[in-house]
Formats: C-alpha cells, sequence, structure tokens
C-alpha cells in the first residue's frame, strides 16, 4: 500500500501482510468505560473488523502518531485504520480535540463520535469538524454498526 503525504513531501510504502481481500477492516476504537468499550469491541470483533482499542484521548493521540507524524514512522510501527470510532469525553483530552488538532492532516478514515453529553452544540461542532455520525449514549448497538458498516464494509476472506 502506499500513502501520498504531499503536505509533508513524502510517499510511504506500507507493508502488507497478506492480500487486500484477506485483511479484516481496522477500527480504532477510544472509550474510557471499560464495560462500554467491551461491547464495542465484541460487536465490531462479530461483525468481522479488527479492532484497536485506546483508554483515553492522548492513547488516541498516540495510535493516531501514524498519520501525525508519518516520517517518524518505521514500517513496522505504521498503524493504518479505516475507521475511527470514540467517545467525546475522556481523560486526558476530548475526541473532538484530537479531530480538531489532527484535522489538518487529511488523509483521515470516516469518524463516528459516541457521547452521554450530546447537547446541540456538541453535536453541531461535531459535524463541523467532519465526523460521518454522532450516537449519544444510551444508543441502540444495531444503529452504530449499521453506520460502521455503511461507511467502511468488513472485507471477507477470501476463498483462495
Amino acid at each position: 500500500m502506499t500513502r501520498d503525504r504531499p503536505d509533508l513531501g513524502i510517499q510511504l510504502h506500507i507493508p502488507q501482510t497478506g492480500s487486500a481481500a484477506s485483511t479484516p477492516r481496522h477500527v480504532l476504537l477510544a472509550e474510557d468505560d471499560d464495560d462500554m468499550r467491551a461491547l464495542l469491541v465484541r460487536a465490531f470483533l462479530r461483525e468481522g473488523y479488527h479492532v484497536t482499542e485506546c483508554l483515553h484521548g492522548v492513547d488516541l493521540l498516540v495510535h493516531l502518531e501514524s498519520f501525525l507524524c508519518p516520517q517518524d514512522i518505521s514500517p513496522e510501527q505504521w498503524e493504518d485504520f479505516d475507521l475511527i470510532v470514540s467517545d467525546i469525553r475522556m481523560p486526558g483530552v476530548t475526541a473532538l480535540e484530537v479531530i480538531e488538532g489532527i484535522q489538518q492532516y487529511g488523509g483521515l478514515p470516516p469518524i463516528i463520535l459516541i457521547t452521554a453529553f450530546g447537547d446541540r452544540d456538541t453535536h453541531m461542532r461535531a459535524c463541523e469538524l467532519g465526523t460521518a455520525a454522532v450516537f449519544d449514549k444510551p444508543f441502540e448497538f444495531d444503529d452504530l454498526l449499521a453506520k460502521a458498516l455503511e461507511l467502511v464494509p468488513p472485507q471477507q476472506p477470501s476463498k483462495e
């Protein structure tokens, strides 16, 4: 896989393991509530996604380092995500602050936000930042998964 980063004047060559058809789509999931995160992980795994978990906003930033500083990442450390699902309010830094800070880098995957504090201003700000959807807690897991499937369908294993 090749990822162009003209803003940094570089082109990255990312080695892939296996065929593209056999690699599951990769979800970056940030949720500080352990129980909620475990439920979301199980739901995404059941649908055929690979999931990387983040415990808080700073952890989310660390996993997005591939997008932020690709010139500093060796090919073995490269993390490529097809979808980001994040709680908005987390310790350290909020998802809205993360998105606002990394928005300039471009090339980000679709972002779905979840929140227990979904007021009108939060929804408007998320929309302004280009998020694909915001789900207010409590939400139906099926609705969130349907949105994820719409944005990034899981890839089926090849039948070789």
